[in-house]
């Protein structure tokens, strides 16, 4: 098998752990970092946080979710929370960065819209309904 070194965490990884193409290209088409360093950026970049930062959050919250503290079951599955109406889309900042959730509450939390009124329904109607 082929390997090549990542020039972002320096690792030794099969040629398959590079997405191909961009205009970083390195040896043999691919980019110059592999795939879960570019994902990492992309995570940083996105949000306004360094990768200490970013740590430092998982730490607070002791590497669990900040709606459900459940354990991630990998950090590839944690998302960045935040305030839709600051900041457009996937990005954040400082004001509106709420934590660091598990895919499964940050899909409930996208489904319920973000609404507190849609959200204190759901509780009351699983309570009325509670065996």
């Amino acid at each position: 098998m082929k390997y090549l070194k990542c020039y972002k965490c320096l690792k030794n990884k099969p040629v398959d752990a590079f997405a191909k193409g961009g205009h970083a290209k390195g040896r043999d088409g691919k980019q110059l970092w592999c795939r879960q360093c570019m994902s990492s950026n992309l995570r940083y970049n996105r949000h306004n946080l360094t990768a200490e930062q970013y740590e430092k959050l998982l730490q607070e919250q002791d590497y669990k979710c900040a709606i459900c503290y459940k354990p991630f079951p990998s950090l590839s599955q944690t998302h960045i929370d935040h305030d839709h109406n600051c900041c457009p889309q996937e990005q954040s900042c400082d004001k509106c960065r709420r934590g660091i959730i598990c895919q499964s509450c940050n899909h409930g939390l996208g489904n319920f819209q973000d609404d507190r009124w849609i959200l204190q329904n759901a509780i009351e109607y699983l309570t009325r309904y509670k065996k």
